[in-house]
């Protein structure tokens, strides 16, 4: 937490430029606490699943969750963008394919006539992707939580709205569900 929020070395970590530490977790021992109630053994700490889009690590914020929970949520690169999220255009053909990643595997979506074409593609992907992930997590974690589960099917519900709508989505919408 710590690292992510206080170790900025220039655009690494893009996406953590506004992120915070509550002022009780600024004492270690709060934050210590905290963990000692909350801690689970092989889960990360997560800081937007509850509330989307939060850029501040609290205790009204935080949860421990599996990493494929937390990984299946990412939408950031360490780099700017060129094209529209889950796009790619293909530098020596001007190509338009999707993609996106599951299980740290990218899977390929297809080619597409526009660049918003292959977004909608994504969008309807990645909800579909994180509805897997929520059910794997009711399935098979040792320390469901309802609210947690409850929190990816919304997070997967607002995806899909964007490609339902034909609406592009941008990364500051994301606290916006």
């Amino acid at each position: 937490m710590c690292s992510r929020v206080y170790k900025r070395s220039g655009a690494f970590r893009p996406g953590y430029n506004d992120v915070e530490i509550c002022e009780e977790w600024r004492t270690f021992s709060n934050f210590d606490r905290w963990c000692d109630e909350h801690f689970i053994e092989g889960a990360v700490l997560d800081k937007d699943l509850l509330v989307p889009g939060s850029k501040i690590y609290s205790p009204e914020t935080c949860c421990f969750v599996p990493d494929y929970v937390n990984t299946c949520l990412s939408t950031s690169s360490r780099t700017k963008r060129a094209s529209l999220f889950g796009v790619h255009i293909r530098k020596k053909d001007g190509k338009i394919s999707a993609s996106i990643t599951k299980n740290n595997r990218k899977i390929h979506l297809g080619y597409f006539n526009s660049e918003e074409d292959g977004h909608f593609a994504w969008l309807q992907a990645k909800a579909e992707s994180i509805r897997e992930v929520a059910e794997r997590y009711r399935t098979e974690c040792s320390y469901f939580s309802p609210q947690i589960y409850d929190s990816l099917i919304k997070r997967a519900d607002f995806f899909l709205g964007f490609a339902e709508r034909r609406e592009i989505y941008e990364e500051k919408q994301n606290g916006s569900n």
